[in-house]
């Protein structure tokens, strides 16, 4: 903060500084006072707004900077047609790249795109074997979603609870995201089969499969339901709250009610 203060010209520090303030943004009040205290904007919109500086002007940080928006706008703040530009830009200008391969094909997903998300899972598929040893078992999880989601989206359920299943049931990956979205995924399916029971028994709360299913009482979720804020994404969160759910950001660990 103080080098961009020193120097207006040097844009890499605004991708740290909109990290901090992003997430400071949905974190709880303790935290924002403390990034006030150090004279951070604790917002989730200014956050962003640094980081696209420094994806669209920075001469070193544009592609951390890049990475880092693609994932927010696919899961958190989501805005499918700008995770779709950021994540095809990673791609060709690193082609190579699985890891930003991964990333647009979410994206292309997300938009609908299916041949060209067909063919990029292809070669996803294809060069798994090619990476290094520890990543391949991250990297397959996150393929394995991916996969469920694309049969999903084209309408073959079968395929896709298998991909998912396997998606969940050997997950090894670092982003808790694609696992949270590959049980999403399967509720839908299983709720459409008529399976509402097995799906309460999920193991892993999920805000996102909450606000779809709705139950039909009041549920008071006690300390064996209880889960962190923060860790809920943005489009979870509205989901909740468009339901009734009370969602309390300003403590870590919050119970919700939920009315329908």
């Amino acid at each position: 903060q103080k080098a961009a203060q020193l120097d207006s010209s040097m844009l890499d520090a605004y991708l740290p500084i909109g990290i901090v303030e992003y997430y400071s943004g949905l974190s709880n009040t303790l935290v924002k006072t403390g990034a006030k205290y150090f004279g951070l904007n604790a917002s989730r919109e200014e956050g962003i707004r640094k980081m696209e500086i420094a994806a669209s002007q920075s001469p070193w940080a544009w592609t951390e900077s890049l990475s880092v928006l693609s994932y927010i706008y696919q899961f958190i703040d989501i805005d499918k047609v700008r995770g779709l530009e950021v994540s095809k830009k990673l791609v060709e200008e690193f082609p190579n790249n699985y890891d930003y391969k991964i990333h647009y094909a979410v994206s292309l997903l997300q938009t609908g795109d299916f041949k060209s998300s067909k063919l990029i899972l292809d070669d996803l598929d294809r060069t798994l074997s090619m990476q290094r040893a520890r990543h391949q078992e991250g990297f397959g999880s996150y393929l394995d979603y991916l996969w469920g989601y694309y049969y999903y989206l084209i309408g073959d359920d079968e395929k896709s609870v298998e991909k998912l299943d396997e998606c969940i049931n050997n997950y090894a990956a670092e982003l808790d995201a694609f696992l949270g979205e590959a049980y999403f995924l399967k509720a839908k399916i299983m709720d459409k089969r008529g399976e509402r029971v097995e799906l309460r028994g999920f193991g892993t709360f999920n805000a996102k499969i909450l606000a779809e299913f709705q139950p039909p009482r009041k549920w008071k979720l006690g300390r064996d339901l209880t889960y962190s804020t923060k860790d809920l994404m943005g489009d979870e969160i509205k989901a909740l709250q468009d339901i009734g759910v009370k969602v309390n950001r300003d403590t870590d660990i919050s119970p919700v009610d939920i009315t329908v």
